[in-house]
């Protein structure tokens, strides 16, 4: 096998209630949703022009179907972070962990940096408790650090401190693009297009070594702190 043990699907969900059935069909069984404002108007702004409903209706279409679902909120200092608390109680209210994620010096984000919130000031939003030690060192668990929310187990938040806490020496992720490249740093502009491989059914070995060349391309760290941004935006790299 390729050695895939977890796939998950990053989306903005506007299109997510009419693929719901094809995505679980295929296998797919857990979903990240970016959700920066639960304002229709603020969404709209912030999402490029889109209309917040068919995001929510995806959202409560996956969550039926059984998916496992977070919501990931870019926060943005005079933006949405007087949000933070209505954004977490939607995602507990459909038992969905919410996950808060520092503006990072990517694409439009590099233009933005003095809007960036950084996590304590984002842990500043709620009264929270970290898990435990053995919680805290599940494997896979990806970038966030989990936090509870007045010690309620059912209201648990992630925090990704992308620039403030550097969590590159752990990072077991690679990105799959829409259109078939696959980029072993979100930070990075280098990667390996599949697409051509697939579209010609390739065997199985060619496909794996074209990850492998893929995988070998990874950076030892993003260098935000040394202003360095990637070109592309986050919208085309699954952020």
């Amino acid at each position: 096998g390729l050695g895939i043990t977890d796939l998950a699907l990053t989306t903005n969900a506007w299109r997510l209630a009419q693929r719901t059935e094809a995505l679980w069909a295929a296998g797919l069984r857990r979903i990240n949703v970016s959700l920066d404002s639960l304002s229709p108007e603020r969404f709209q702004r912030l999402s490029g022009g889109l209309d917040i409903t068919p995001t929510l209706e995806g959202i409560h279409g996956a969550v039926a179907r059984g998916f496992e679902v977070k919501t990931n909120t870019v926060v943005m200092g005079g933006e949405n972070d007087g949000e933070l608390l209505h954004l977490a109680q939607f995602a507990w209210d459909l038992g969905l962990t919410p996950r808060f994620i520092e503006l990072m010096p990517i694409g439009a984000g590099a233009l933005a940096t003095h809007r960036r919130v950084d996590a304590q000031q984002i842990l500043g939003a709620f009264d929270v408790v970290p898990e435990s030690p053995d919680e805290a060192r599940a494997y896979g668990r990806g970038p966030a650090d989990y936090w509870y929310h007045e010690g309620k187990k059912h209201q648990k938040l992630g925090v990704i401190g992308a620039t403030t806490r550097n969590f590159c020496a752990s990072c077991n992720r690679a990105r799959l693009t829409a259109t078939g490249g696959l980029r072993p740093c979100l930070a990075s502009n280098l990667g390996y297009e599949l697409r051509p491989l697939l579209r010609r059914a390739c065997g199985e070995d060619e496909l794996l070594n074209g990850m492998l060349l893929a995988m070998g391309l990874k950076p030892e760290g993003h260098r935000f702190e040394e202003g360095y941004a990637g070109e592309n935006a986050m919208r085309g790299i699954g952020g």
